[in-house]
């Protein structure tokens, strides 16, 4: 049985050649060029792989390579039944590195089924088997297969958000890594102390980091672990407010994840761009950049970079002085990260909600009142939908004492809150009005709503319209045309002109001030806008709206 599949494997001089090249690939997360070596003797990807005919030394090594490339293919592109069988791989391989008494394949064998587990959001198990294996090695720092321990159980607290035990480690690991010769292990280790560096605010040390990790990544050919750097160079500048430079380099890391079929870190890259937006007001691409994340994150088990999604998610609806749907995505947040990442990142999560709701800013203070006095205010714009009037009876306060607040003491307050989206709030009713055939429309497919003029200011009209909708089968979102819909999950009625975000997949309102953008599974689609005439004018016919 075995014969045939050696003839192919002549190139590497054996199975035991192969599999040295292949655990290289692993070390450095190119799991493209793992199952490239692979396939000669797994032709059938992603099907379980029949590894019976070689010697059980070797089937054992095969099958935790096919496991643990299963399992991180999995993830990487939302796959979660191949997660799964690859753990299941795994195991096996395990088991018989148990009975062939192999200490040093069993526990490598065990840190790749802690990583499975890490992939499938099962922390604590990856963090047990992790420690019972660094229990192992601790007389011997300097060996490999202890520095790849500390290095994932590193990865664990930075997930977990435990900074301070993550810092320990990289304090224990700074000295062995000068000493370490395995380009593979400093790879993984200088794209991590970046990241830490840049969370301490040390940027030139963190660009130092990224920038060998890169070097290191492109001289093993490893195109994920570039595309890693690239994003965290791309998170560094946009810190040090280089936002130019951060676009630039998370769109090279978006590239090369796609060139490279890695659907799953894409999330975090998106998430990436979302922030870049965030910092330079771009709201609404920002919402849109992270909402595509979500989308992202939601289609594998790495609940990691979706919990760190939804709470980019909250600041962005924060800013945008939509604190309920915040409120919503924060639940979300939270009930992920209580069951899947552990206590220690759910406070830090709730530590950081609880900064966007109200950011005691640890100034002077005359300073902190001033700026408690303007959270008031703005609290009170929106829960009052902007209308100032009820903003002054909420505060007690006259309208001349308001407009003195909103010009003198804060005059961005208006901007931050959007107070000319007055209008946008109003809610759309259906109207009693019988809509008569016209334009080609039957009398029975057309419904009456009314509709304040703002919410379709293409038509350029100051009073409220009758709007006629046609509800004939068979609609779908167009661009360019003007529709009635009604939200999957609230219920409410909302309409406009159809635009859609090509690269994000979203559609949106034109000229939205208050952005919202959705996918067609989101909505149901009432109809199409085809004509208006204004509420106030009984005998007056309705307006045509090309089709």
């Amino acid at each position: 049985m075995i014969e045939p599949r050696l003839e192919k494997l002549k190139s590497f001089e054996g199975v035991q050649a192969l599999i040295e090249t292949a655990k290289d690939a692993e070390a450095c997360r190119d799991m493209d060029s793992v199952r490239e070596l692979l396939s000669p003797i797994w032709e059938n990807y992603p099907e379980t792989p029949d590894f019976s005919g070689f010697e059980k030394n070797d089937r054992a090594e095969l099958l935790r390579l096919a496991g643990f490339c299963l399992a991180f293919r999995g993830n990487a592109n939302g796959q979660n039944d191949r997660l799964e069988r690859g753990r299941d791989l795994v195991t096996r391989a395990i088991v018989l590195f148990e009975e062939l008494g192999c200490p040093h394949k069993l526990t490598e064998a065990k840190i790749s089924l802690a990583l499975c587990y890490w992939y499938e959001g099962a922390t604590h198990e990856c963090e047990a088997l992790l420690a019972d294996a660094e229990s192992r090695y601790r007389g011997n720092k300097n060996h490999d297969v202890y520095l790849q321990i500390r290095y994932y159980q590193l990865i664990t607290f930075v997930v977990q958000k435990d900074y301070e035990s993550a810092d320990a480690i990289f304090a224990e690991l700074d000295p062995l890594m000068e000493q370490c010769k395995n380009k593979r292990i400093l790879a993984l280790y200088h794209t991590e102390a970046g990241v830490a560096a840049s969370r301490n605010r040390e940027y030139s040390k963190s660009k130092k980091h990224a920038e060998k990790a890169i070097d290191i990544a492109e001289d093993l050919g490893v195109g994920g672990l570039v595309s890693a750097n690239f994003n965290n160079l791309a998170c560094l500048h946009t810190k040090m407010g280089h936002f130019e430079k951060a676009h630039r380099y998370v769109d090279k890391a978006i590239e090369i994840n796609k060139q490279l079929g890695q659907v799953g870190f894409l999330a975090h890259k998106y998430d990436t761009k979302a922030l870049i937006y965030f910092e330079t007001r771009d709201y609404r691409n920002a919402l849109f950049a992270i909402e595509k994340s979500i989308q992202l994150a939601e289609k594998g088990e790495d609940y990691a970079p979706l919990a760190d999604a939804l709470i980019d998610k909250c600041k962005i609806l924060v800013r945008l002085g939509q604190i309920e749907n915040a409120l919503k995505a924060f639940s979300d947040l939270i009930e992920i990260a209580r069951h899947r990442l552990g206590k220690a990142a759910a406070d830090q999560y709730t530590q950081e909600f609880s900064k966007l709701i109200y950011p005691k800013r640890g100034v002077a203070y005359r300073e902190e009142v001033r700026l408690f006095q303007k959270d008031l205010v703005r609290n009170a714009l929106l829960d009052s939908d902007n209308v100032t009037a009820r903003v002054k009876d909420k505060l007690n306060i006259s309208q001349k004492g308001l407009s003195e607040i909103l010009n003198k003491q804060f005059p961005t307050l208006c901007d931050e809150v959007g107070l000319e989206r007055l209008a946008s709030r109003k809610k759309i009713q259906a109207s009693d009005v019988e809509i008569p055939a016209f334009d080609g429309y039957e009398s029975s497919r057309l419904l009456g709503f009314r509709v304040y003029s703002e919410k379709l200011p293409q038509l350029n009209l100051s009073d409220d319209i009758i709007a006629a909708v046609y509800t004939g089968p068979g609609q779908t979102l167009e661009v360019g045309t003007y529709v009635l819909l009604q939200c999957q999950v609230r219920g409410v009625l909302e309409c406009g002109m159809i635009r859609k975000e090509e690269s994000l997949d979203f559609y949106f309102f034109e000229n939205d001030s208050d952005p919202c953008p959705f996918t067609a599974k989101d909505v149901k689609i009432v109809g199409r806008i085809v004509g208006y005439k204004l509420a106030n004018s009984a005998g007056a016919e309705f307006t045509p709206i090309g089709k």
